[in-house]
Parts: structure tokens; C-alpha cells; sequence
């Protein structure tokens, strides 16, 4: 008796009841989705995870969301270690391939909140490692070029070819790795430029100037260097208008600036490149218009207004029908005012260039199609210069209804 009362004692429900089911499951869940509820994913919430869940499979939880839930702690914790550790060496970039690896093959058990974080944790280390190496790049390919004084006639000409070279190596290699550092395409543009190689620098140019403009954030005085680069590299390729524009946007009212442009005037002129010739005028002479203190002593403000109503009666520059018979009206106009002010020295000058503007003024009239009045304002001028040959040439393409085209 005394035997089975103490069995009964020992097996009876209140002394030893079933263990009722732990709780630890839904805690690694949740501590596994709140590790990113902050900035970056805290490392400690991970790891509280795994324990968690290895205590719920020990209690008899539910052992495939157990297993799954370890497995994804411990996959967290391998690709945490793994981003920071992607660096460079200072000629490539190591560790990328890991962290990659690490992160690609997250299971589906992590979290989508994990996953994102990770990736984008991912994403940013790369493109800060590679931005630093890029930049490193840069510094060594400009250091070389300084190192070896390309402009010096001392140079030898070999030496100078392999250091641009080189430096063009390094460059494209830093774009490579960082395809928006405008720095990098810039340099690029000043190396091609060095090496005569004018439609490359161009575009290097552009892309660095387009960066600029997408990244904001700069000092202006930067943007207005790469655009006067970018102005020369222009001109060199005889694209003289598009180089004035340049220019015009680097330094506006700027009497160095109005010298440059008329210097490119005279190089478009001189290569029968009248379509440049007439934009670049039509930037003096805003240019002029608004501050007239800007024109340099070299530059009669009379010739810029002269030539630009003499293209545009040729047909060259923006909407000549339309624009050539105002423009060459004003000048016309402003020469006549200037003469009833002017002193007896300076008059003879003007009344030339008056007769010019004339034969000009006769000449917008045909391409605007007045062959009418163009054919009477000749005949004023023929009146008083019977035997100019010029003015006969105008006339006689007058009556056959054709505008003069030839500079």
C-alpha cells in the first residue's frame, strides 16, 4: 500500500502537468523584423533572433520555422561584416565579390525589411568605395601631368605623348569605376585636348558639364573653367560658334570676352565659315548693346554692326529674310545720326561706311524678296558712283530677281 501510494503521489496531473507551449517562436520572428526598424540593422536584435529561435526549437516549436529563422539570422549575420569590409587598394577594389555573395544569397526566410536594408547598404558601400578610388585615380593621373610640364618646349615630345597617355588611361579607368564623377570626365577633356584630339574633348566636356548641372552643389567659377576648356577645345575643331557661346555663358560682359569673340569672328570669316561668323556677331553685339563700356579699343564697334547686317543680307545667321532689312535699317540710321554729330576728322570714315550700309540696306531688300526696293536704293548709290563695280554686280542680280549671297 505504502509502494502505490507513493506512484500515485509522483504521477498524479497537478504534480508533474504537461508543459505548455513557449512563446520563443514569435519572438525571434518579431526580433528578426524589428532588427531594421532603425538606421542600419542592429546587430544585437539578429542575434537575439537566432538564440530565440534555437530555444524554440528546444522547447518543440514548430522546427521548420525554427530552422528557418536561425538559418536567416545567420545569413544577416555573415553579409553585415562582409559590406564594410569592401574596400580598395588603391588600383582595384577587393572584398566586392564576398559582400555580393553574401547579400545575393540571402535565403527567403530573411525578412523583406532585412533584405532591403542590406541592399542598399550594398549598393551605397560600392559606389563610395568606388567614387574614393576614383578619385584617387584622378589625383594620380593630374599629379603625373604636373609632374611633367607639357607646355615646356624642354619636354621631350615622347615624354610628353606617354604622360597624356597614361593619364588617359587612368582617367577612363576612374570613369569605369565612377561613371558621375565630373571631375573625372573633365580631366579626361583636358588631356584629349592636349593631345590635339579635339571631337574627344569635346564630348569628355559635355558629360562634365552635364554632371555638373544634374549634381548642383558647385561653385560657379568651376563650371565657368570647364566651359571656356570646353570653349578652346571648340574653336581648335573651328566650331566658332558654339565655342562663342561658350564663352559668352563663361564671362558675359567682359571686354577680354568681346576680344575673344572677335578674334573667332575673324577665324570663321577667314575660313568662309559665315554661319559662325554671323552667330558670334550677333553675341557682341548684345554684348555691346547692353554695356557699351565692354568693347575693347581694338574693336570699332561700327565694324561689328557692319558685318552682322552684311551676313545676314547674304543669307547667313538666324531668319536673314526676316532679320536682314531692320538690322540694316538701324545701322543705316545710326550712322546717319552719328554723322550730323560727328566732327569734320571722323566724317569721312562715317560717310564711307554709310555708302556701304547702303549697298547693305539694298541687299537685305533682295533677300527679304523686295526686289523693288532694292533695285531703287542701288540705283541712289549708282547715282553717285556710276563706275563702282560692286554696286553694278548688286544691281545686275537685283533684275534677275536674285539675292546676293557671296561675303
Amino acid at each position: 500500500l505504502v509502494t502505490a501510494f507513493l506512484a500515485w503521489m509522483l504521477m498524479r496531473p497537478d504534480r508533474n502537468p504537461i508543459p505548455p507551449p513557449t512563446e520563443y517562436l514569435p519572438q525571434a520572428e518579431a526580433a528578426l523584423v524589428e532588427a531594421a526598424a532603425g538606421e542600419g540593422i542592429d546587430q544585437a536584435l539578429v542575434e537575439r533572433a537566432a538564440e530565440l529561435a534555437a530555444e524554440a526549437r528546444a522547447g518543440g516549436e514548430d522546427l521548420d520555422a525554427c530552422s528557418a529563422i536561425e538559418v536567416a539570422a545567420q545569413a544577416v549575420l555573415r553579409a553585415l561584416p562582409a559590406i564594410p569590409a569592401i574596400r580598395d587598394n588603391g588600383t582595384e577594389i577587393v572584398g566586392l565579390g564576398e559582400a555580393e555573395a553574401a547579400v545575393g544569397e540571402l535565403p527567403d526566410s530573411v525578412p523583406k525589411p532585412l533584405r532591403v536594408v542590406l541592399e542598399n547598404d550594398l549598393g551605397k558601400r560600392k559606389q563610395d568605395v568606388r567614387a574614393g578610388l576614383a578619385r584617387k585615380i584622378i589625383d594620380r593621373a593630374v599629379a603625373r601631368l604636373n609632374d611633367n610640364d607639357l607646355r615646356s618646349p624642354e619636354t621631350p615630345i615622347e615624354g610628353k605623348k606617354r604622360s597624356l597617355e597614361d593619364s588617359v588611361q587612368d582617367l577612363e579607368q576612374a570613369i569605369e569605376f565612377d561613371p558621375g564623377s565630373w571631375l573625372a570626365h573633365d580631366r579626361l577633356g583636358l588631356c584629349e585636348s592636349l593631345r590635339g584630339r579635339y571631337p574627344e574633348a569635346i564630348e569628355a566636356y559635355g558629360k562634365a558639364l552635364g554632371l555638373m548641372a544634374e549634381q548642383g552643389g558647385l561653385d560657379g567659377g568651376v563650371r565657368e573653367e570647364v566651359l571656356r576648356r570646353r570653349a578652346y577645345a571648340l574653336a581648335q575643331a573651328r566650331r566658332y560658334g558654339e565655342a562663342a557661346a561658350d564663352y559668352v555663358t563663361a564671362a558675359d560682359h567682359d571686354a577680354k570676352v568681346c576680344g575673344v569673340l572677335w578674334e573667332l569672328k575673324n577665324r570663321a570669316w577667314e575660313t568662309e565659315n559665315y554661319a559662325d561668323a554671323a552667330v558670334i556677331l550677333d553675341h557682341l553685339e548684345r554684348l555691346l548693346r547692353d554695356d557699351p563700356e565692354c568693347c575693347p579699343a581694338e574693336i570699332n564697334p561700327w565694324d561689328v554692326s557692319g558685318d552682322r547686317a552684311w551676313l545676314l543680307a547674304c543669307g547667313f545667321g538666324d531668319d536673314p529674310a526676316d532679320r536682314a532689312v531692320p538690322v540694316a535699317k538701324a545701322y543705316v540710321e545710326s550712322l546717319g545720326k552719328a554723322l550730323e554729330t560727328a566732327e569734320e576728322g571722323g566724317k569721312i570714315d562715317l560717310m564711307k561706311r554709310r555708302f556701304n550700309a547702303v549697298d547693305t540696306l539694298a541687299c537685305a531688300y533682295a533677300r527679304a524678296g523686295d526686289f523693288a526696293a532694292a533695285m531703287r536704293t542701288i540705283d541712289e548709290l549708282l547715282a553717285q558712283f556710276p563706275s563702282d563695280n560692286d554696286f553694278q554686280e548688286h544691281r545686275e542680280k537685283f533684275e534677275r530677281q536674285e539675292a546676293w549671297d557671296e561675303p
